[in-house]
């Protein structure tokens, strides 16, 4: 059997509602050469019969794994294992891909076959498909951006990837130790690997649910410390000791602003002050929130008070 260009895959739990609607933005692919892997991780409604009449009207196309519940990153493993092509490209099953997308990623490798990874632009839509917001690719993280990614924010989506198949067993797959974080984990696994490039299109549609992860959710901000750790682990360079206080500063940061954001200001001082010690450059903003943590609720609540006060009512002036 000829290797299709294209491995995609597909991690499926639970997702009769949309798995179809995802295999079919697949199949509406302008660019043809292509194989599916569909692994069901141990779903307990109709996800595998869908993907699997899927199979069976695709023969040779659409493949369908089974396996015991054992969560998205061993099941993207699995398919990846399973994979035979050149690249390897990924679809959850309740998200859509735009027809262009893989005709778009694989000429840009076709341009620069030295990429680590290709990624794209993105809408982020609901449970019914509304649209909420359309994020584009950042010019900033293109080209040899490891170091960058450690320390600045960014809004790569990691299913928006396309990854050569030998580079994603060159860094040893998805950790399956980290359980929210392993998107940003391959990123910069990858990265280390060359240059990043992207597809100035918005080719992924991604959808949030009321459970989605945020990037400053408290178990992504737990993951994130242990991927810090397993990163930086045992005697370190030092230019790599640098990258490491400055990956811990940016994570102290986002945990200080977490804390911040819940009025939880007696958790949020400590990560401030963590973040400082660990040579954060938002020196201004981190003191403004640190003095502001020391007002506790009360001194909070009275600032906001005052601000309503101080800002203009539009309303009241057009009477």
């Amino acid at each position: 059997m000829t290797e299709p260009r294209v491995s995609i895959v597909m991690p499926a739990y639970n997702r009769e509602k949309y798995i179809s609607s995802a295999i079919e933005s697949v199949l509406a692919q302008t660019f043809a050469d292509w194989e599916l892997i569909i692994v069901d991780d141990g779903s307990r409604d109709g996800t595998r019969e869908i993907a699997e009449r899927y199979a069976a009207d695709h023969p040779g196309r659409i493949t369908v794994i089974a396996q015991p519940n054992s969560g998205v990153v061993v099941a993207r493993n699995t398919a990846i294992r399973a994979a035979r092509g050149t690249y390897i490209a990924f679809i959850d099953s309740d998200d859509l891909w735009h027809p262009e997308k893989l005709a778009r990623q694989v000429a840009c490798f076709r341009f620069t076959p030295r990429a680590a990874f290709v990624y794209t632009g993105y809408d982020t839509i609901d449970a019914d498909g509304r649209r909420d917001r359309t994020v584009r690719p950042d010019r900033r993280f293109r080209g040899n951006i490891h170091d960058l990614l450690w320390t600045e924010p960014n809004e790569i989506l990691g299913p928006t990837l396309m990854v050569r198949r030998e580079a994603m067993f060159a860094v040893g797959l998805f950790d399956e130790r980290l359980r929210a974080a392993e998107n940003v984990d391959l990123r910069l696994k990858l990265a280390r690997l060359g240059p990043i490039e992207y597809v100035d299109a918005v080719l992924y549609r991604y959808r949030k649910h009321d459970d989605s992860l945020t990037a400053d959710s408290p178990a992504m901000l737990e993951q994130t410390l242990k991927m810090i750790r397993c990163h930086f682990d045992g005697p370190l360079e030092p230019a790599a000791q640098t990258l490491r206080d400055r990956a811990l500063a940016n994570y102290f940061y986002r945990l200080g602003n977490h804390h911040f954001e819940q009025s939880q200001y007696t958790r949020a001082l400590p990560a401030y002050a963590r973040a400082l010690a660990k040579g954060d450059m938002r020196r201004r903003d981190i003191v403004t929130r640190a003095f502001r943590c020391l007002l506790g609720n009360a001194g909070n609540a009275a600032l906001r008070v005052l601000k309503r006060k101080l800002t203009p009512n539009p309303l009241r002036a057009a009477a």
